[in-house]
């Protein structure tokens, strides 16, 4: 072979073309084979972040990474049958931190670049939205969770990334309130006896100090105005959510944060207001935070609570969901 033939036969490799006078940006940190290899392939297969971190990618550690085994996922709805990464795809991926999912993304960004092009903003998308929201810092394990099932839905199903999915993020959103609830109730458990013992060392509010327990914010029946204002942050009218991922005249959601079908569902065509069962629509303004001041005059609703049909209480005050 020529040596003009060798040089035509090298410049149909799939790595990449060779850039004269190039210097490496940095060494030891290269993405494992076996992970570029799935990306190459059409990523069929889901692949744990954990393998993207620096941890997993530094070049001293690469020939002792663990061997990567595959699961398999059924998709119910479809009936495909997609296989995963078993190694890091539980605990570990889901305790990562920000920083180790940040490292992550670096390096899975670039994969989707180089080899599924098309997909490449779809992605960026979806990360940016992770990375920008003002809730992920105090909410950053449902978010990570939010981002993993995608990923995962994303290797069996034919889902956009870059939307939002209300209906995973419901779902994702009971796990983790569940869990904080399980949490908390360990961590009052095992503080109670240490916060009794030291209670006494805390100085103590007059009597005319103390808040009444039986004081509640009030809502006027008659108006749908609070009159006085509590620390909560303002929910979705129509599925609960709490986290402000979206706002309520953008909630897409058909199950409420319980997992169960919201109480007033959307019509077609979406201009149409949602309506409960019975057909009757409630009124957006007093389910809101600011409320409706037009109470018995108000002809875009009900004044009934749009997360349960309440008539006694709007949906900020709702506690049945």
């Amino acid at each position: 072979m020529s040596p003009h033939q060798r040089n035509t036969s090298t410049s149909k490799s799939s790595r990449p073309k060779r850039c004269k006078g190039m210097a490496a940006t940095s060494t030891g940190y290269l993405v494992p084979d076996s992970i570029s290899r799935v990306f190459s392939s059409g990523w069929s297969t889901h692949v744990s972040l954990v393998h993207l971190t620096d941890k997993y990618c530094q070049y001293k550690n690469a020939s002792s990474l663990p061997q990567i085994e595959e699961g398999f996922l059924l998709d119910s709805t479809t009936g495909k049958i997609s296989t995963f990464t078993k190694q890091g795809t539980n605990s570990e991926e889901f305790n990562l931190t920000f920083d180790e999912w940040h490292q992550a993304w670096g390096r899975l960004l670039p994969l989707i670049q180089r080899h599924l092009l098309d997909e490449y903003d779809l992605w960026k998308t979806h990360y940016g939205r992770i990375l920008e929201d003002q809730t992920r810092s105090e909410h950053w394990p449902l978010w990570l969770a939010y981002d993993i099932e995608v990923r995962k839905r994303c290797v069996a199903t034919n889902i956009d990334p870059s939307v939002f999915h209300a209906n995973i993020w419901n779902t994702e959103q009971t796990r983790y309130f569940k869990n904080a609830a399980i949490e908390a109730g360990r961590a009052a458990g095992s503080s109670t006896n240490n916060y009794r013992s030291q209670s006494s060392n805390f100085p103590t509010r007059s009597t005319s100090q103390r808040r009444d327990p039986k004081e509640q914010p009030f809502r006027s029946t008659h108006t749908g105005m609070r009159k006085e204002k509590d620390d909560r942050r303002g929910r979705c009218i129509f599925c609960g959510d709490s986290l402000k991922s979206h706002a309520s005249r953008h909630c897409q959601s058909s199950t409420n944060i319980t997992g169960r079908s919201c109480h007033i569902t959307k019509q077609s065509p979406n201009d149409r207001p949602r309506v409960d069962a019975n057909g009757n629509a409630y009124c957006y303004g007093y389910n809101g935070q600011s409320g409706c001041a037009k109470g018995s005059n108000c002809t875009h609703g009900e004044h009934w609570c749009s997360l349960c049909g309440s008539k006694s209480h709007g949906a900020q005050d709702c506690t049945t969901i």
